[in-house]
C-alpha cells in the first residue's frame, strides 16, 4: 500500500492532494478492477475536483470529498455528501443497461 507519509508530503498547504495522488487512490483501492474501469473512476474524480464543475476544493463543495467548510457543522456536511452520494448511485443505477434474465 501506499504509504501515509507520502501522501501528507503530497498535500499542498490546506490539506488537498494533487490528481496524482487521487490516482493513486484508486489504483490502489480498486486493484479488483482492471485498467479501464480504474480510468473510469480517475475521470469521474477529476470531473468532481474540475473547475468547470465548482471543484470540490471550494469550500462550498467540500462535502463531495468528506470534508465540510469552517463554517459548517459535521452534521450538515456528513448529511450533503450522504445525498450527494445517494443521488450519484441512483443515477447510475438508473442509467446502467437492464439486465434480462431469461428462464429456462
Amino acid at each position: 500500500m501506499i504509504g501515509a507519509k507520502r501522501f501528507y508530503r503530497s498535500c499542498i498547504p490546506r490539506g488537498l492532494w494533487p490528481t496524482e495522488i487521487h490516482d493513486a487512490i484508486i489504483d490502489e483501492a480498486f486493484k479488483c478492477l482492471d485498467s479501464i474501469s480504474r480510468q473510469k473512476l480517475k475521470d469521474a474524480s477529476g470531473y468532481v475536483d474540475g473547475v468547470l464543475n465548482g471543484g470540490a476544493w471550494m469550500e462550498e463543495y467540500a462535502y463531495q470529498h468528506g470534508m465540510r467548510a469552517p463554517d459548517e457543522t459535521v452534521d450538515h456536511a456528513r448529511h450533503a455528501a450522504n445525498e450527494f452520494i445517494e443521488k450519484h448511485v441512483k443515477r447510475a443505477k438508473n442509467s446502467a443497461p437492464r439486465l434480462q434474465v431469461r428462464r429456462q
